[in-house]
């Protein structure tokens, strides 16, 4: 899957290889707006949280994995502008309660976001930055236009991950019980041809 998201870049929904309404219409994006709105007031309010209270003078980052074509990423932060006037006050550089960061394993997908027309607003706004992420090996990220480094010693606040249709391309180990003993899942991969020039590149196999 690595293979074929990295050759493909953003023609994998836009050639409607890859359903993505689902979790990319306006709607969805609506309600999880409302969903971090809320926590942004919790966590920045005095009377909030307090088990998760945040430094007014550094934001929550909101960090899409995997935002692909970006489409949710836009729609997501225009859903939160909508509600500006009722962010709560911080000392933030951008003025701004939070920072958005859109990442992807491939910089395929980075370059076209970092020159598509409708995110130069929030670029100019300092509210988003950009950012190359394996999720199954990095351990910490660093932003492209900024430059800060991010992991568990320089992020201040809380966190909000957006992880919509990023699992299921993730490798996982997968074990079973059976008569008393741990057994380990393994998948074969099979063609019917007599020969594949890759069977590890899912691109070439869709071909057939």
């Amino acid at each position: 899957m690595r293979a074929f998201y990295d050759q493909q870049g953003v023609g994998a929904w836009s050639n409607g290889i890859v359903p993505n309404f689902v979790t990319t219409n306006c709607c969805i994006a609506k309600m999880y707006a409302e969903v971090i709105f809320g926590f942004l007031k919790d966590v920045f309010s005095p009377e909030g949280l307090r088990e998760f209270k945040a430094d007014p003078r550094e934001p929550m980052y909101i960090m899409e994995l995997g935002a692909g074509h970006g489409k949710f990423s836009f729609l997501l932060l225009k859903q939160l502008l909508k509600m500006k006037e009722y962010f709560p006050e911080t000392k933030t550089k951008n003025k701004f309660p939070f920072q958005f960061v859109m990442t992807d394993f491939t910089e395929n997908n980075i370059r076209f976001w970092k020159n598509h027309t409708s995110l130069q607003p929030f670029i100019k706004m300092g509210l988003i930055d950009f950012a190359k992420f394996d999720a199954e090996q990095d351990v910490e990220i660093e932003l492209i236009l900024s430059g800060k480094i991010l992991n568990r010693h320089t992020v201040k606040n809380p966190m909000v991950l957006v992880a919509n249709y990023i699992f299921d391309t993730l490798r996982h180990e997968a074990f079973r019980i059976h008569d008393g003993k741990l057994q380990e899942a393994l998948i074969t991969v099979t063609s019917d041809r007599d020969s594949e020039p890759d069977l590890n590149d899912p691109g070439k196999l869709l071909d057939t």
